[in-house]
């Protein structure tokens, strides 16, 4: 979209192509404009019409530093020597408006070690050969000002294999060498004559590979170079169809070559690595790599590969290449000239290669196939290994299975067989020093049985105690018997010893609890313990865990479960007895033991002397386990028809006031206490319950209802009554009331014997006077609760 133009700067910054700068075909406009291409020149868009910089040409720009940057040019006759960078082709900063290197054009640039460096350049009508270097592209450094290659502008320049390579441009001198420097100061001559018969306009690099643009002549098409080294030249398009014919740009992108030209026509060319576009060749035509390299066979000495060809890239293929390495020793390639060839024996000597016999029992690994054609070598293909053939491997973890009394088995992992199947096994083994035949078993087995009568000759039955030594196992195949593998001893086990410390632990009214010291296993693991006894006559037996060294009689575990005992439960002829793989031990000591019993039931509950708010309980304290003493008494009573919780008494004396504080609450005068119950505790359970008593707490007396007068005196009133209901409490008094000549008198107290009184009788009551009117006269019987109310 850009007008045609010549003196053009094209470059890359991650992926996006840009033009920049120019002059018009007339030479009479100069550009600031900069065009980009997100898909390799296909299409383009305006990025900038009016860059911050002056309107030039023959300007340099290079991708350095995550940034574009151009150099140098010329803009209305004048010479430049400012420097401009930007990441995105439309905002760019100056980073120098005076270089130290004089104002120039044309000059080469190149990013080596970190750094940019600029390399000659045109000024006025001579060419320079000063180098300078920066690593911000403001701050620059003279390297030298008179660098060993001839003065020359439009100069050409890359890095190949960590040289700074410098060729073609135009020279006074017609220099047509390949100057390289590791340092930008020391220079040597490369290349005396490079191939080009006119001086190329356009270099990239692509794939660690240089290409160069020759332009057309007169009579010529223009064509593309490429070498690797800056020395070695061939051509890869003969015929360039480029229309301009005066400068042209050029550019990597994504792995491809585009070029531009800078006619009037403004064409784009693009050159792909991987395909033929529609305008030209490919530029690396080498062959595909091989995704299908496996092993066909392997021998004693060789290994035998196989592959089919993935594109010759469009030139046939010379030869192929085979690269591997053996017990990690890398070998020299090996080649063959079949370029059609799809197969190679590795170790084989096949002509014309080097490969030689391969060792026995030796690791081929990292084996890859590799075509080359006239234009290179492919890329590696996938990678694979093999063995050559040779005896097994020695088995390297021999391990024993379950051992018995007479037999111990064998288990190992199969060994490597190097191709070679595994036809046996032979199996070594000396009992008591004397060495056995050797056994052989099938090759389709991992395991073998010593003294279960297999193998052949039979392995015999083993004993107990025998010791068995230098037990090995080898693999056989083809090649050979394999190596002894690591070796194996061992006595064949007795049955445990017999367990000597069986004792009983704190016995309860349901369990009996044991424990021992887990004894001698006799050389095999133990598997469990056996656990015998006899309850109530009934003989039993449980299993136990291997790990156990304690089990409880009536504890719920076990198998089957033992379960939960009744009190006062004789266990006799206990014994337990441990098993391993060999047998069960001989028996233990036997103990013997009776479950707990629980006190027996009170009989003789008796209610003590009732107060208004207590009832006192007696009894006698009951039989009991001797192992087990009481250790307190459960009160239990419903009061006026509640039943209070279970009252513990916190002591083993045989009383207990209901009422009395603590934890029973205080009663009321009048409540119906029943259902009064005692058992006795201890750590055997609670008794059953005691004889069973009731009792009601007293209260005041009833009022009398039947106060009489008798004969009266001159000086005397005599009373009678009928005495009242107690209350549940003995009559302690009577208090009598009266007034004389409305006088009221202090009560007067007469004792219980009695239900009359003579008021002025004497005593306490004084004699009444003559004609003395005596009223309110009330009696009131009184008990240790209080007293009744007033009566008739």
């Amino acid at each position: 979209p850009w007008v045609g133009r010549s003196h053009i700067s094209v470059e890359t910054v991650k992926q996006t192509l840009f033009v920049l700068a120019g002059k018009a075909h007339d030479s009479r406009s100069e550009f600031n404009d900069v065009y980009l291409s997100h898909d390799h020149g296909a299409s383009w868009s305006l990025a900038t019409n009016n860059a911050p910089w002056a309107r030039r040409h023959s300007t340099s720009a290079i991708y350095f530093s995550d940034k574009m940057c151009l150099a140098g040019g010329e803009s209305s006759e004048r010479l430049l020597n400012d420097a401009w960078c930007t990441t995105d082709g439309i905002i760019w900063q100056q980073a120098t408006n005076y270089a130290p290197w004089s104002s120039r054009k044309e000059l080469g640039l190149a990013s080596f070690r970190g750094s940019t460096w600029v390399l000659g350049g045109k000024q006025e009508s001579r060419g320079l050969n000063d180098v300078f270097t920066s690593s911000d592209f403001t701050n620059w450094l003279l390297v030298t000002s008179a660098a060993s290659w001839p003065a020359r502008h439009s100069l050409l320049s890359t890095v190949l294999r960590g040289q700074l390579i410098v060729f073609g441009g135009i020279s006074v001198a017609q220099d047509d060498g390949v100057w390289s420097s590791s340092d930008g100061m020391e220079w040597h001559l490369a290349s005396r004559r490079a191939p080009f018969r006119r001086s190329p306009l356009l270099s990239l690099q692509i794939q660690d590979l240089m290409f160069v643009a020759e332009p057309p002549s007169l009579f010529e098409p223009a064509r593309i170079w490429r070498s690797p080294d800056g020395v070695h030249w061939r051509p890869v398009v003969r015929s360039a169809s480029w229309l301009g014919d005066i400068r042209h740009g050029t550019a990597a992108s994504s792995g491809a070559l585009v070029v531009v030209a800078d006619s009037s026509s403004a064409g784009v060319w693009r050159r792909v690595t991987t395909a033929v576009s529609r305008t030209g060749r490919q530029l690396l035509a080498v062959p595909g790599a091989v995704v299908d390299l496996h092993i066909v066979s392997t021998g004693l000495d060789t290994v035998e590969i196989g592959w089919s060809a993935n594109g010759d890239g469009g030139t046939p293929i010379d030869t192929w290449t085979v690269r591997y390495t053996v017990d990690g020793n890398a070998h020299q390639p090996v080649g063959t000239a079949l370029g059609s060839q799809t197969g190679f024996v590795i170790g084989s000597g096949f002509d014309p290669s080097t490969g030689e016999p391969l060792p026995l029992c030796s690791h081929v690994t990292d084996i890859d196939i590799r075509a080359t054609n006239a234009d290179g070598e492919a890329p590696a293909s996938n990678i694979v290994a093999a063995q050559t053939q040779c005896k097994p491997d020695p088995i390297v973890n021999l391990a024993f299975g379950q051992i018995t009394g007479t037999t111990a088995v064998l288990s190992w992992t199969s060994p490597d067989d190097w191709g070679n199947a595994i036809t046996t096994y032979q199996i070594y083994y000396t009992v008591d020093g004397v060495a056995h035949s050797m056994v052989s078993s099938g090759s389709s087995t991992n395991s073998f049985t010593i003294g279960s009568g297999s193998g052949t000759p039979a392995s015999e039955p083993l004993a107990s105690g025998k010791v068995i030594t230098g037990i090995n196992v080898r693999a056989k195949n083809g090649l050979g018997v394999a190596d002894p593998s690591n070796t194996l001893s061992t006595t064949m086990p007795y049955t445990p010893s017999a367990i000597t410390d069986l004792a009983t632990g704190t016995v309860t009214s349901s369990t009996v609890p044991l424990s021992w010291t887990a004894p001698s296993n006799g050389g095999s693991a133990i598997t469990q313990y056996e656990v015998r006894y006899t309850e109530a006559g009934t003989p039993k037996t449980i299993l136990v865990d291997s790990t156990a060294t304690s089990f409880t009689i009536g504890g719920g575990t076990g198998s089957p479960a033992s379960a939960a005992m009744a009190p006062g439960t004789s266990v006799t002829a206990i014994d337990v007895r441990a098993i391993n793989s060999v047998g069960t031990a001989p028996i233990s000591n036997v103990m013997t033991e009776t479950t707990l019993a629980y006190p027996n039931p009170i009989s003789d509950l008796t209610v003590g002397t009732l107060t208004s708010t207590t009832i006192p309980l007696t009894w006698s304290a009951p039989i009991a386990d001797g192992r087990a003493p009481i250790t307190d008494y459960e009160v239990r009573y419903t009061v006026n028809g509640v039943a209070h919780s279970t009252v513990l008494t916190g002591s083993n004396t045989a009383s207990f006031t209901i009422g009395g504080g603590g934890s029973s609450e205080p009663l009321s005068p009048g409540d119906s206490v029943t259902a009064i119950d005692v058992r006795a505790k201890s750590n055997a359970g609670t008794a059953p319950s005691s004889n069973v008593q009731s009792a009601t707490t007293p209260t005041h007396p009833n009022a009398i209802v039947d106060v009489a007068t008798g004969t009266v005196t001159a000086t005397t009133v005599p009373l009678t009554w009928t005495a009242p209901n107690n209350g549940g409490a003995s009559i302690t008094d009577y208090e009598i009331r009266y007034t004389v000549n409305g006088v009221a008198h202090s009560p007067v107290l007469k004792g219980a014997g009695t239900t009359g009184f003579i008021i002025g009788g004497g005593g306490s009551s004084e004699a009444l006077p003559h004609g003395a009117s005596v009223t309110a006269i009330d009696v009131r019987a009184k008990n240790n609760v209080g007293t009744a109310v007033a009566s008739n």
